[in-house]
């Protein structure tokens, strides 16, 4: 598993999480994202994307969570990517950035985004 810590804003409504990947994903059974809190509890993942990822080409993508995460508290979280199989896709080293240009190798997207700036 990798993780990356991010701060967050109360109030942000989190729909997705995004990485980037450099497109080595192949025979993966199991790929999945979620955010955790400063404790390390799960408050939020997607669904797994293997089928997805095997074989996709890289760079940046996003993943729906399960259900949109509403922050309660200004905090750092962790977004963390778990891949389980064959070959796992190399992900970036660089975490936190919320900036376009940059992106980083976890980034919270859509409303998150914009309070953070």
């Amino acid at each position: 598993m990798r993780l990356g810590a991010v701060v967050l804003a109360a109030g942000a409504s989190v729909a997705k999480v995004g990485f980037i990947h450099d497109g080595s994903a192949a025979g993966l059974t199991l790929a999945k994202a979620g955010i955790y809190d400063a404790s390390f509890n799960l408050v939020a993942s997607t669904a797994s994307f293997h089928g997805t990822i095997n074989g996709q080409a890289g760079g940046y993508h996003e993943f729906a969570l399960s259900a949109a995460y509403v922050v309660p508290a200004f905090a750092f979280y962790y977004l963390g990517a778990l891949f389980v199989g064959v070959t796992p896709p190399a992900l970036s080293e660089v975490f936190g950035s919320n900036s376009n240009a940059n992106r980083s190798c976890f980034t919270m997207i859509e409303s998150a985004r914009n309070r953070l700036h």
